[in-house]
C-alpha cells in the first residue's frame, strides 16, 4: 500500500469510529452512562477483532492498530490532555500538591503491592508478577478528565485533587514500568533500589516540565500579542502542546504528562478561556477517537484464553485497591468521607498507560498471551466500572450538571 492509499485508508478510520462513537456516545448519555462508555464500544465493534476486520479496503483491513490511526489516536490523547491541563493553574497544583502526593503515594503502593504478592501467590514469576503490578499502578487521567469535565465538575476540588493524583500515578507507573523492563532484560534480580532512584528521577522530570511550561509559555503569549494574529496564537498553542509532549517523551515520560504541563502553562494566561474554546472543537473528533482506538485494542475472541478465577480476584483487586487507596486517605484530607470516595471512583479506571505496560509486558516475551488476555479484559472492566461509579457518586447527592 503506498502513502496516499494509507492516508485515505486512516481518514475513512477516523471518520468511521468517530461517527459512530458520538452517536453511540450520545445513547449512553439518553441512559444516564458515561459517554466514554460508547466510543470504547465503538472500538471494540469496529475493531479489527471484530466488523473492522471484515472491512476491506485497498486490499488490507479498513481498521487496524498500526500506522497512521496509531499515530491520530496518540494526537488524539495528547489534545485530551492538553484540555484537562487548561482547567489548572499552577496555583492549584500548589494548592493539592502535598495532598495529590500523598494519597498518590499510598494508593500506588497499595495497588502494586497487593497485585504483585497475589500473582506470587497464584504462583506466577515475579517478573509477570512485576508486569501485573505495575500495570494496575496507572489510572487513565483521560477517562477521569473527560468524566469530569462531561458532568461540569472540572473545577471541583475532588476533581483538582484526582486530576493530580492520576498524573502523579502515570509518572510513578511508567518510572517503575522502565526499571522493570531492565531488570528483567539484564536478568537482574528485583531491585527495590533502582525502582526508587528511577520513580525520584521521573518526578523531579515532571516537576522540571511544569515548571517550565508556567513559566515559558506565558511569556511566549505576551510576545505573540504585539506581533501576532489569532491564527498565529492558535497555532503556537497546540504546537505548544505537542512539544511538550515530545519533551516529555525524551525525558523518559509519557508524552500526556507533557501535553498537560503545556495545558497548565496557559491555563492563567490572557487568553485561556479562547484557547479551551479552540481546544474544545479538536475534542470533538479527539475523544471519540481516542477511546474508540482503545476499544479496538479488545480481541472477544481471547476470553477463553483467560483463567476465570485470577480474573475476577484481580479485577477486585484493581477497583479495591484504588478506591480505598485513595478514598480513604483523600476523605481524611477532605474532611469528608463524601468527597474522599468520590476520588477514589475517579482512580478506578485504566486506560492508556496499562495497555502500554500491558504490551511491553507481550513484546519482551515476559508475560504470555492468557496473562495479557486477562490483563486486557481487566483493564476494559475498569474502564466500565470506574466511569459509572464517579459519575453515580455525583448523582447521588444531587451534583450532576442538568446538562447531564
Amino acid at each position: 500500500m503506498n502513502i496516499e492509499q494509507e492516508l485515505i485508508q486512516a481518514v475513512i478510520a477516523v471518520l468511521l469510529l468517530v461517527g459512530v462513537g458520538r452517536i453511540l456516545g450520545m445513547l449512553c448519555s439518553r441512559f444516564g452512562f458515561p459517554e466514554i462508555i460508547g466510543y470504547v464500544v465503538t472500538g471494540i465493534i469496529l475493531g479489527p477483532y471484530a466488523i473492522g476486520g471484515q472491512m476491506i479496503l485497498f486490499d488490507e483491513p479498513l481498521i487496524k492498530l498500526e500506522g497512521l490511526l496509531t499515530t491520530f489516536s496518540q494526537m488524539a490523547a495528547i489534545v485530551i490532555l492538553f484540555s484537562a491541563g487548561l482547567h489548572f493553574t499552577f496555583k492549584d497544583l500548589k494548592k493539592v500538591g502535598l495532598r495529590a502526593g500523598i494519597i498518590s503515594g499510598v494508593e500506588f503502593l497499595l495497588s502494586v503491592s497487593v497485585a504483585y504478592y497475589v500473582c506470587i501467590l497464584f504462583g506466577l514469576d515475579w517478573t509477570v508478577a512485576a508486569i501485573i503490578a505495575t500495570t494496575f499502578g496507572a489510572t487513565s487521567i483521560a477517562i477521569s478528565t473527560t468524566i469530569l469535565e462531561e458532568l461540569g465538575k472540572s473545577k471541583n476540588k475532588e476533581a483538582k485533587l484526582m486530576v493530580n493524583i492520576a498524573i502523579l500515578d502515570d509518572v510513578l507507573g511508567l518510572a517503575v514500568l522502565s526499571t522493570v523492563i531492565a531488570l528483567v532484560l539484564s536478568n537482574s534480580s528485583f531491585d527495590f533500589s533502582s525502582i526508587i532512584f528511577s520513580t525520584t528521577k521521573a518526578l523531579v522530570f515532571w516537576i522540571l516540565l511544569v515548571v517550565g511550561a508556567v513559566f515559558f509559555l506565558p511569556k511566549l503569549l505576551t510576545l505573540l500579542g504585539h506581533k501576532g494574529t489569532r491564527s498565529i496564537m492558535d497555532v503556537t498553542v497546540i504546537g505548544s502542546a505537542f512539544g511538550f509532549a515530545s519533551i516529555a517523551q525524551l525525558l523518559g515520560l509519557s508524552p500526556i504528562v507533557g501535553a498537560f504541563a503545556a495545558g497548565m502553562g496557559f491555563a492563567s494566561s490572557h487568553i485561556s478561556k479562547h484557547v479551551r474554546e479552540y481546544v474544545e472543537t479538536l475534542k470533538y473528533v479527539a475523544a471519540p477517537l481516542f477511546f474508540a482506538v482503545i476499544g479496538a485494542h479488545v480481541d472477544l475472541n481471547n476470553i477463553w484464553n483467560i483463567s476465570p478465577l485470577l480474573f475476577i480476584v484481580l479485577l477486585l483487586i484493581a477497583v479495591s485497591t484504588k478506591v480505598f487507596g485513595s478514598g480513604v486517605p483523600a476523605s481524611i484530607l477532605l474532611k469528608s468521607k463524601k468527597d474522599g470516595f468520590k476520588v477514589g471512583f475517579g482512580m478506578i479506571a485504566r486506560s492508556e498507560v496499562a495497555f502500554i505496560t500491558a504490551g511491553v509486558g507481550i513484546t519482551s516475551g515476559i508475560i504470555d498471551n492468557n496473562v495479557y488476555s486477562t490483563l486486557t479484559f481487566i483493564i476494559l472492566g475498569t474502564i466500565f466500572i470506574g466511569p459509572i461509579l464517579l459519575k453515580y457518586s455525583f448523582k447521588k447527592n444531587n451534583e450532576v450538571s442538568n446538562s447531564n
